[in-house]
């Protein structure tokens, strides 16, 4: 199975060494609208374009804005792979572990992997260093 969560800058420039077709999805993490969006929406694209040229053996997809999913406002190149949703707010529809994924992926994330590891599934996870 194939795993992908939060990830830090530094990683981004060892997935782009891999050469077995990684995705990256990338978010505008606003719950709500924030007040400076034309702002921020700005720099997200710049973020989103500087991405996509300096790793280019990444297959970077989303663009969507959180506080309106439907929102895209940044639209890669490439389109998303099929996966399965690993995390808190997708895998259990329990509203109080959005609260806590952290803590959700800690309880969950290994039974995850075991579950689709060899399959040949796609898992999109939060936290998967858990």
């Amino acid at each position: 199975a194939t795993t992908y969560g939060l990830l830090p800058y530094d990683d981004l420039f060892n997935l782009n060494s891999q050469t077995d077709g990684v995705y990256c999805r990338v978010l505008l993490e606003y719950n709500k609208e924030p007040k400076d969006c034309d702002n921020i929406t700005t720099r997200f694209n710049d973020i989103c374009s500087d991405l996509e040229r300096s790793y280019p053996n990444i297959r970077f997809f989303g663009g969507n804005c959180k506080w309106k999913w439907s929102k895209v406002v940044y639209n890669f190149s490439n389109k998303p792979p099929k996966f399965i949703d690993a995390y808190s707010s997708m895998a259990d529809k329990n509203k109080v572990n959005d609260l806590y994924p952290k803590l959700w992926a800690k309880h969950h994330n290994k039974a995850w992997k075991e579950k689709y590891a060899g399959t040949g599934e796609t898992l999109l996870m939060d936290f998967i260093d858990i």
